[in-house]
């Protein structure tokens, strides 16, 4: 039987405050580090971060969190419909994260500017979202 399906933001403000004190990271690195390198590191960590949203909602099954769904669409979904819908979000977010990560450590070690992270990001985090657009629950 499965357990009653509740309503509740409590993990989405909690990734909230983690991303943005995980986002203060780069002010820690020494003074006269390569913006390059700050700028690299904090779209790394949003990406991560975006991907680890998408693994507490899977976990959670608060899919609800997920623009163009509502609690009552969820709620009547049912579990697996729920989780496989979090999970399909999962692997397009966690594969972008995961191809940017690698992609921004390359552009580092070859030394190319951060606008073409930065470009990369962008245009990667908005294919992503757009790329999940097509995952009905």
């Amino acid at each position: 039987m499965e357990t009653e399906y509740r309503k509740s933001y409590k993990g989405l403000v909690l990734w909230l405050v983690g991303y943005t004190a995980l986002s203060l990271a780069p002010t820690l690195l020494p003074e006269g580090t390569d913006p390059g390198i700050e700028i690299r590191l904090v779209l790394a960590l949003t990406a991560a971060a975006v991907a680890g949203l998408m693994a507490i909602i899977w976990k959670t099954e608060s899919v609800y969190w997920i623009n163009g769904t509502s609690f009552e669409q969820a709620r009547d979904a049912g579990s697996d419909r729920r989780r496989e819908f979090a999970a399909a979000h999962l692997r397009v977010f966690g594969r972008f994260a995961l191809g940017y990560v690698v992609f921004s450590a390359i552009m580092q070690w070859r030394g190319v500017t951060w606008g073409v992270d930065l470009a990369v990001f962008c245009v990667g985090l908005i294919g992503a979202a757009i790329g999940t657009l097509k995952v009905k629950l």
